[in-house]
């Protein structure tokens, strides 16, 4: 696969949607056939798995039925995941660990030799506390410090009608209901409660996970 380096940036539609279907085609073929082992995810990266129900909408964790799980990333900080996770973690520990006794895996390989867990579940409430903070100080110190805004402002009825046309300047990226906030990039696929990181590498550098 040391032909396949993408790393997310190419901004030619006509070049991603090339380089995509030749990856689709090529980059897991053994042989004339797909490895079974590998899922397809060039129709859908599951971005919103376990982060919405079966009506489409948003759902989060409750927060006393997670799990810990540890993480040798950070000696003594646990990290927490739904129970599920943390038997599935452990067996496929297990079958990386056999691996690399047979030699079927380099037994020095940094991350894949002896997994740990690098990130798990994120509170998305804790998130969208910090991402509404940011918001409304954005609101407050850029947007209302224009001369004409500020003008305009004199009692509360007059802030809640720019605050909502600011919201709807910033558009969907930035939203401001918890609803939203869940199936927005703000929050990502980490508040799903089933989600891990077995390793510290950015996520849209190709060259570095296949290193």
């Amino acid at each position: 696969m040391s032909k396949y380096k993408g790393k997310n940036k190419n901004k030619s539609t006509k070049n991603s949607l090339g380089w995509r279907a030749k990856y689709a085609s090529e980059a897991f073929k053994f042989g004339n056939e797909r490895h079974i082992s590998v899922t397809d995810f060039n129709f859908s990266e599951r971005a919103y798995y376990g982060r919405i129900d079966l009506e489409d909408d948003p759902v989060i964790p409750i927060p006393n039925s997670l799990r810990p799980i540890s993480s040798d990333a950070k000696p003594g900080e646990l990290k927490f995941v739904l129970p599920i996770v943390v038997d599935m973690f452990s067996s496929f520990k297990t079958k990386f660990k056999q691996a690399a006794l047979l030699g079927q895996i380099p037994d020095d390989d940094p991350y894949l030799s002896d997994i740990i867990v690098h990130q798990a579940y994120e509170d998305p409430v804790r998130l969208y506390s910090s991402h509404v903070t940011d918001v409304v100080t954005g609101f407050n110190d850029e947007y209302l410090k224009l001369l004409y805004h500020a003008k305009d402002v004199m009692n509360f009825g007059d802030y809640n009608k720019h605050f909502l046309r600011y919201l709807k300047i910033l558009g969907k990226k930035y939203p401001f209901s918890l609803t939203a906030f869940q199936k927005s990039q703000q929050a990502g696929i980490f508040t799903n409660g089933i989600t891990i990181s077995i390793a510290d590498l950015a996520c849209d550098d190709d060259s570095l996970k296949e290193e």
